[in-house]
């Protein structure tokens, strides 16, 4: 319908800001990024997930290994099915489980200076999108929650995803950006059959190798569906 065109996707599992601006400043961009931000007609960008996912992925690891691995044959389990127990029990009533506690405790210890070094990260990286492309389109994703599958740890987590969007939002006229308010899209949308993010409900499938579904954290194939129609 458009012409003829080219597509280059510089994404990357767990890429934080850090690594984004560390690509786009790389004296000899070994990465390509910089060479296909100069020559791109419009520009997506979705980052700042992974600064705040990382810490929180590996608090939750740290409590996996300490409470929910089982001995296995010499090897060790997930049990799953006790996690996932315990954190709808927690939900009704916090004082049971001291483990999720403690893991908030510690992680809101870290919270505001992951958020702290992202509005840094965020305005040197739109800085040198704009430098090396003064006028490409460029479409930036706000970040969502991916906790809404518990209130806890969902109210937990606003505050910090909402201060990395503040950034996102206040340089967009700066450096004139539309910014797509993936944040706000899944916030409001609350059909619990079709979920736009994959909650935990999945971890029982990761074994099965043909497994292709939703994974938790990232948006299913709804959620991909919505990102994409907000940007076209």
């Amino acid at each position: 319908k458009y012409g003829t065109g080219t597509y280059i996707n510089l994404s990357a599992d767990g890429v934080t800001s850090s690594e984004l601006l560390g690509a786009l400043l790389h004296p000899t961009d070994i990465y390509g990024v910089q060479s296909a931000v100069y020559a791109a007609d419009i520009i997506t960008i979705s980052i700042g997930g992974n600064d705040l996912l990382g810490p929180f992925v590996e608090a939750m690891g740290d409590v996996i290994f300490a409470f929910y691995l089982i001995p296995d044959n010499g090897w060790f389990a997930f049990d799953y099915e006790a996690l996932l127990s315990d954190l709808a029990e927690w939900e009704m009533d916090p004082s049971t489980q001291p483990q999720f506690n403690q893991m908030l405790y510690d992680l809101a210890i870290d919270l505001p200076g992951y958020v702290a070094d992202f509005a840094i990260n965020w305005g040197q990286i739109i800085h040198k999108v704009r430098l090396l492309n003064p006028d490409a389109d460029i479409y930036v994703n706000t970040v969502y929650n991916p906790l809404k599958f518990s209130p806890i740890l969902n109210q937990f987590a606003d505050p910090a995803i909402q201060g990395l969007n503040l950034p996102i939002w206040g340089y967009a006229a700066t450096y004139d950006y539309k910014v797509v308010d993936v944040y706000s899209k899944f916030a409001l949308y609350n059909n619990p059959k079709k979920l736009a993010v994959g909650d935990l409900s999945t971890l029982a499938q990761f074994s099965d190798p043909e497994y292709n579904g939703p994974v938790p954290f990232h948006p299913t194939d709804m959620g991909y569906k919505f990102i994409f129609n907000m940007h076209k």
